[in-house]
């Protein structure tokens, strides 16, 4: 892959995360923001990255920027909530599931195969969503 492809840098560190290894995922996530500096994407990645290797500040840090960067830019609201999952805040996440539902954020298509999401699957307004997904059982 292209060394310089920001997705191909984000998705590799997001997998590395879900390994624990958060030494060679942080790095990562920090180039694809390098490479990709206005996106929300990269940024929101960064944040889950934080948020699982401890370090929750910098998390929140990201998170609330995209926050405010949301109110007059587009901000996909399925990364917010991948982001706030790893923070381990819920509710927060799921409301902003439900935000991407409202405004037909295509990476909803994920919703149902992202270990990302995990952590939310047993709560009812998770399985609620993926009905009004009309995702498969």
């Amino acid at each position: 892959l292209d060394p310089n492809w920001a997705f191909a840098r984000m998705w590799l560190a997001i997998l590395l995360t879900h390994f624990g290894r958060f030494e060679e995922a942080i790095p990562e996530l920090r180039r694809a923001v390098e490479l990709s500096p206005t996106s929300a994407i990269m940024q929101a990645a960064l944040a889950y990255g934080y948020a699982r290797s401890g370090r929750r500040q910098e998390a929140f840090e990201i998170v609330k920027e995209l926050e405010a960067r949301s109110a007059g830019n587009h901000v996909p609201p399925y990364w917010l909530a991948v982001a706030y999952t790893g923070l381990g805040e819920g509710d927060r996440a799921l409301g902003w599931l439900e935000t991407g539902y409202r405004e037909r954020d295509g990476w909803l298509l994920n919703v149902k195969v992202d270990p990302a999401l995990d952590p939310l699957r047993g709560d009812r307004r998770f399985v609620e969503l993926l009905r009004k997904l009309r995702f498969p059982d």
